[in-house]
């Protein structure tokens, strides 16, 4: 037996003689001590120890084998998929002017047709001919509460459907939380609603700069009220972009949320992020700043510091699990409102990111070049890439102008991961 070549080894704490064991694999985590730590780089295993790191996909009997495993992951998650997850963008309407919006000249009064919406519900419907046990829904904008009557017609479908199959139904909105009230929520519960999330950058300040209406109206202190008015009817989460300008500033935020009644008893989940690069081509311009790379000096010391401030106020901040993106998965789709089909929700508006339609169906994903990793001998020999499997496509696509190339995310892991699992350790996050 040998230790995987997907395994991470590092110090619990600088201080401490623990070493812990992560596996990029599994996710899992385990802790022994510098003397099994020996051993088991020997090639020692004792019958319980060897069995229980095997189950933690720790231990392998052939590394060879291990590595040609990886290789055909993704292969295995597509032929064993019994979900279905649906990215639907409903619309491009918005009330928010937010200075860095992804979306930027393609929003607008373009919402999602009737002859689409029922289009929609039939092409869903071929979908899960084998069989399904979930159909997960996510639906965004725009602004999606802008099409709250859309969304309901098109969830009592899919709720009749998923009845039919025997299969779960359940949807979640991101939205930027100003039409997200208790009576909105109390509408939708019955067709499914499980969760929302709600960005918010940083305390009122810099939000209100960044996020406000288009009639430059403030919005920080409605979506506060919002937020506790939904408090115990679904699961929220809270997101948030930075900039190497502010992000010092995020963990205000997490501190004024604890004292506006809206502390990790109500919020289930916080995640602050970099603000990315726009493309170009289609948001010609908006914004010009933003991250290109997740791999910029700056970026590692931001996630790792607003991750502790997170975590120490109680909140959870849950790391991305191994395998590959939605990019790479055939049980996900994200619809476009003119019912176009691509990968991923930050890769509509583009042609050359069309994969099909709701008519023809699933077309072509070649384009998203899904083996990059396959072919790079980097890609094979590294031991971060059940976490990575090629990046991510649309960093990739903004940098290079295609994605024909891998966006390599090890000097960003390399920066990032040991510390993140050390965090998990010690508010209990993991298993060590």
């Amino acid at each position: 037996m040998y230790l995987s070549h997907y395994l991470k080894i590092f110090r619990r704490s600088p201080d401490c003689d623990l070493n812990i064991l992560f596996s990029t694999k599994s996710g899992a985590v385990a802790a022994v001590d510098d003397d099994d730590l020996a051993a088991l780089q020997r090639g020692e295993f004792s019958e319980d120890m060897g069995r229980d790191l095997q189950g933690l996909g720790m231990v392998v009997e052939d590394l060879e084998m291990e590595r040609r495993e990886i290789l055909t992951y993704v292969d295995e998650i597509n032929a064993c998929a019994t979900n279905l997850y649906l990215d639907i963008i409903v619309g491009m309407d918005c009330n928010f002017n937010c200075s860095y919006c992804y979306e930027g000249s393609m929003k607008g009064k373009h919402g999602m047709s009737d002859d689409t919406a029922v289009q929609l519900l039939a092409f869903v419907r071929r979908q899960c001919g084998t069989g399904r046990e979930k159909i997960s829904v996510t639906f965004y904008g725009g602004e999606p509460l802008l099409y709250v009557k859309r969304i309901k017609f098109l969830c009592a479908g899919l709720q009749e459907l998923a009845g039919e199959l025997g299969a779960v139904f359940e949807f979640s909105l991101i939205t930027n939380g100003s039409l997200l009230t208790r009576k909105t929520v109390e509408e939708l519960l019955p067709y499914g609603l499980q969760g929302a999330k709600v960005t918010l950058d940083g305390p009122a300040e810099l939000h209100n700069l960044s996020r406000p209406f288009i009639s430059g109206q403030p919005s920080f202190d409605l979506l506060l009220d919002n937020l506790r008015s939904c408090a115990g009817l679904l699961n929220l989460s809270i997101g948030g972009n930075f900039s190497p300008a502010n992000h010092q500033r995020f963990a205000e935020l997490v501190a004024l949320l604890k004292e506006s009644e809206l502390g990790p008893d109500v919020i289930g989940q916080i995640r602050f992020g970099s603000v990315l690069k726009l493309a170009d081509d289609v948001v010609a311009g908006s914004y010009r700043q933003g991250c290109e790379t997740l791999t910029e000096p700056w970026l590692a010391k931001a996630q790792i510091d607003l991750r502790q401030k997170i975590l120490e106020a109680g909140y959870a901040s849950k790391m991305d699990d191994p395998g590959p993106c939605k990019v790479l998965r055939d049980d996900h789709l994200t619809i476009h409102y003119d019912g176009s089909l691509c990968k991923c929700p930050v890769l509509i508006g583009r042609p050359d990111c069309v994969i099909g339609d709701l008519w023809q169906g699933v077309k072509d994903v070649t384009r998203y070049h899904p083996d990059n990793w396959r072919h790079t001998k980097k890609c094979q020999s590294c031991s971060y890439l059940p976490l990575c499997f090629g990046g991510c496509r649309y960093l990739a696509l903004v940098r290079d102008g295609h994605m024909v190339k891998v966006d390599c995310l090890q000097v960003s892991l390399d920066n990032t991961l040991v510390e993140f699992v050390r965090q998990d350790v010690r508010y209990g996050l993991g298993s060590a």
